[in-house]
């Protein structure tokens, strides 16, 4: 019995090293904007397809953050996909239940990029999740309405049909509360 203890206390803290070793996330340069930015989405997509019990998928949230993270630093001036990055960087602590981290991504859209429809329309949206999250029901309130006030009609359908679930999400609120 002695000598087996020492034997299994061994395998046991093997396997334990082994466990905790892993690969580095390694997050490639691409030569454009849009490349660098579709790789972010398809981590994104990955992280949020994994089943929430997956050992791997803290691992893919912060390759996803990590790939958003890229698009932002290589590529800060452009207008197209570096808004949308801001949001599905919020997206993704949102989806974290990091909510203070969202907000601070989601504000970063709003401030920098006014007029960026699509990016503003999600980020108005999910500053609504994010302080419904934090219960902070008056700031939900407020951004779920500008939301709704802005986009409920737009001619795009999506952000309209964003509009929409936006009107409901301050209705559930007020009802809430």
């Amino acid at each position: 019995m002695n000598r087996i203890m020492p034997v299994f206390l061994a395998v046991v803290m093997l396997g334990a090293l082994c466990a905790c070793h892993r690969e580095p996330i390694i997050i490639p340069d691409y030569p454009s904007a849009t490349e660098q930015y579709l790789f972010a989405k398809k981590q994104k997509e990955t992280a949020f397809l994994a089943p929430s019990r997956d050992t791997k998928r803290k691992e893919q949230i912060t390759a996803a953050i990590m790939a958003f993270e890229r698009v932002i630093e290589r590529y800060p001036d452009d207008l197209r996909v570096t808004p949308l990055a801001w949001m599905d960087l919020g997206d993704m602590y949102l989806h974290n239940k990091d909510y203070k981290e969202a907000v601070k991504n989601y504000e970063t859209v709003l401030q920098k990029y006014p007029d960026q429809d699509d990016a503003v329309c999600k980020s108005l949206y999910g500053m609504g999740r994010a302080y419904d999250g934090l219960k902070d029901y008056e700031k939900a309130l407020d951004y779920y309405k500008q939301c709704f006030e802005r986009f409920e009609n737009d001619k795009n359908q999506l952000l309209a049909m964003l509009g929409r679930q936006a009107r409901q999400s301050y209705g559930r609120i007020r009802i809430k509360k």
